[in-house]
């Protein structure tokens, strides 16, 4: 063997050392990534999955919420026309008895009225009555030509 065989055999020895050597290192190294990529896999498949169920736990809670509300609305709702319907029959029931207190009262004031009235038209039938008696009076003394009261002046 030369020279030259002899370093190429060395250095082809050296090369398979170093290789084995290499091998031996990067294998545990790999064998980390690969552990490293399947837990990395794995926690994104739960985060997936935890995501998923957190996004559909959302979903419901907001539907549920939103029914609760529509609910909520629908009772809310419920209750204030229940309230405006019982306003209103209490307003009808106010105007009504109102009503029927003015037209007593209108009755009322209309007989007094009417009593007035009838007490003017007998003061005034008295007074018509007294001045018929003043006339015949005057008259009387017109014809007598003396008037008594104007005598005692």
């Amino acid at each position: 063997m030369t020279d030259t065989e002899l370093l190429l055999a060395i250095g082809k020895l050296i090369d398979e050392k170093f290789d084995q050597k290499f091998d031996e290192k990067l294998q545990p190294i790999t064998a980390n990534i690969a552990e490293l990529k399947s837990d990395i896999s794995q926690d994104i498949a739960e985060l997936r999955s935890d995501v998923s169920q957190d996004i559909a736990e959302l979903r419901s809670d907001v539907s549920q919420d939103i029914a609760e509300l529509r609910s909520d609305v629908s009772q809310d709702i419920a209750e204030l026309r229940s309230d405006v319907s019982q306003d209103i029959a209490e307003l009808k029931s106010d105007v009504s008895q109102d009503i029927t207190e003015l037209k007593n009262d209108v009755s009322q004031n209309m007989a007094e009225l009417k009593s007035d009235i009838s007490d003017i038209k007998e003061h005034l039938h008295d007074v018509n009555d007294a001045i018929g008696l003043i006339t015949d009076w005057v008259e009387k003394a017109s014809t007598l030509n003396r008037i008594p009261f104007l005598e005692a002046k």
